[in-house]
């Protein structure tokens, strides 16, 4: 479809008490605490080891913050997201160890997409927004209402930022990055090479049978 690019956003818990609700953070690595989610773009048809050093393009990167400081906004440059499956939240155990694993926000959707995106060759970059406390930091019980009252008070300000930083990057004339265009060393697995045999050992496995 000729899709090169992908500028996302995601709503998120804070894992650390210095990330308060309604700040925005553009990510730049992830945990992968997922069990019941894809975790990549191919199949049985094929796969490939693909590189995840840096998953989130810099060149975007760059030009979102760029954008923010047009907009006068804050905005974190630099958060780890830790991807859960959800649709629960986390216990403070959980947050506890998330933190000290390096761990900034934690999120239900962002973890698989940006695989994929990289799988697929896509320069791909997201927005965080902090929605809550996460818990056992929040003195309270996590409400996805009190949640949704955030990212309603908070939708402008991404919008805004998002609007700007696809006229910073339409700008571009000329695009150079690490972000792989597409992936490398796509191989067959094993399974489904075809199997050879010589004719001795098939009519010995005739017989055999």
């Amino acid at each position: 479809m000729g899709v090169q690019r992908i500028l996302s956003s995601c709503v998120v818990g804070a894992l650390v008490p210095e990330l308060l609700p309604g700040s925005l953070v553009l990510l730049d690595q992830f945990l992968d605490f997922t069990r019941s989610r894809p975790h990549t773009l191919f199949d049985d048809s094929g796969f490939a080891f693909t590189d995840m050093t840096n998953p989130y393009c810099e060149h975007i990167r760059q030009e979102i913050q760029n954008a923010a400081n047009e907009c006068h906004l804050p905005l974190s440059t630099h958060g780890c997201y830790v991807g859960v499956d959800g649709p629960r939240y986390e216990t403070a155990a959980e947050v506890r160890m998330y933190s000290q694993l390096g761990g900034h926000v934690v999120g239900h959707t962002g973890v698989t997409e940006v695989i994929m995106a990289r799988e697929a060759g896509l320069c791909y970059t997201c927005i965080a927004l902090i929605a809550n406390l996460a818990a056992g930091i929040s003195s309270r019980p996590i409400s996805n209402a009190e949640v949704t009252i955030v990212r309603r008070e908070n939708a402008a300000k991404v919008k805004n930022l998002l609007l700007k930083s696809i006229q910073f990057l339409s700008r571009q004339t000329c695009w150079s990055c690490s972000c792989p265009r597409i992936p490398v060393d796509q191989q067959m697995p094993s399974w489904k090479k075809p199997m050879r045999t010589s004719s001795a050992t098939r009519e010995t496995n005739l017989k055999d049978a």
